[in-house]
């Protein structure tokens, strides 16, 4: 089974960003319903489109009510059973209070029912709840015949990988593979802000179907060059010089980084495809520099383990 990688685009998004990402190689998109990005998206043709309703960070003071999420979702309906490029929309949750993730996903469900029954609504389960419980739902709502996802798996962003949270997504693994063959027909998972290969290829069943991140651009504008300065690799096709002077070079090695991880293509740019910061940086780290200094620190590791 192909896993999908949406990469999660916010409401302050640069354009670049998608240009690049599109030239990349990314398809697969998750944006707030309503946003610029959304807007955009709506009527591209060949990509594919999952909303959000703003739930993270938790408390988000810029959420989108939850009768406007249902109006914009509503928006994107061009006809019974037809969704335009639109996969599929989250639920409203609220990550960490499962009680008011359940009472709006019950609202939304009447709305469903009033005025469109085919609505792709994605129900999620959040690392707040017992595992027994979250694995009952997901158990209970599946999806046969479906390529898209039967529930997602949120709360587990704002844990940073945490043992804690490492250990209630593995016993909820392990809860759901504990099932029958029959059971798990048409089960199919996303992750919600999970971005490590490991974790997204960890179903020993192949359970998880898609996972987002808004990790490559993060990475690209926060973390710099020296977020991937320990780990470069010449794999992905953009020069160590070009990294330390553009983001949109980091951002399209993360989002190739990110794609090869989980066994997805992605496509080698030419370098003048991205363009340079309007700041420089105060000095440049060439590649022969580069691969003396990494030669040196990998020979000091070595004696330092011996």
């Amino acid at each position: 089974m192909t896993i999908s990688f949406y990469f999660a685009i916010g409401a302050a998004y640069r354009f670049s960003d998608l240009e690049v990402a599109l030239a990349t190689g990314q398809r697969h998109f998750l944006v707030p319903a309503g946003s610029l990005a959304a807007r955009r998206l709506r009527d591209m043709a060949n990509i594919h489109v999952a909303l959000d309703s703003g739930a993270f960070p938790p408390g988000n003071p810029h959420r989108i009510s939850l009768s406007d999420y249902w109006n914009e979702i509503l928006s994107w309906r061009r006809g019974a059973g037809d969704w335009g490029n639109l996969d599929w929309f989250a639920s409203y949750d609220h990550i960490g209070n499962a009680a008011l993730t359940l009472r709006d996903e019950q609202l939304l469900h009447s709305w469903i029912a009033r005025d469109a029954p085919d609505a792709p609504l994605l129900n999620v389960v959040g690392f707040c709840m017992p595992v027994h419980e979250a694995a009952a739902r997901i158990l209970a709502h599946p999806l046969p015949g479906q390529t898209r996802p039967s529930y997602a798996i949120g709360g587990l962003a704002v844990q940073r990988y945490s043992d804690a949270a490492e250990a209630w997504y593995t016993a909820l693994l392990d809860a759901l593979e504990d099932a029958s063959d029959e059971q798990l027909a048409g089960v199919r998972l996303h992750l919600f802000g999970i971005g490590k290969g490991a974790w997204v290829l960890r179903s020993t069943s192949g359970l998880v179907s898609s996972f987002d991140s808004s990790g490559p651009s993060r990475m690209a504008a926060l973390a710099g060059w020296n977020g991937i300065a320990a780990r470069y690799s010449p794999l992905f096709g953009i020069s160590v010089e070009k990294l330390q002077c553009s983001r949109s070079a980091r951002l399209s090695y993360h989002l190739a980084r990110y794609r090869r991880a989980v066994g997805l293509n992605w496509n080698r740019l030419d370098e003048s495809c991205f363009e340079d910061d309007t700041t420089s940086p105060l000095a440049i780290q060439h590649a022969l520099d580069f691969e003396e200094q990494s030669l040196l620190s990998e020979l000091a590791a070595t004696n330092q383990r011996s």
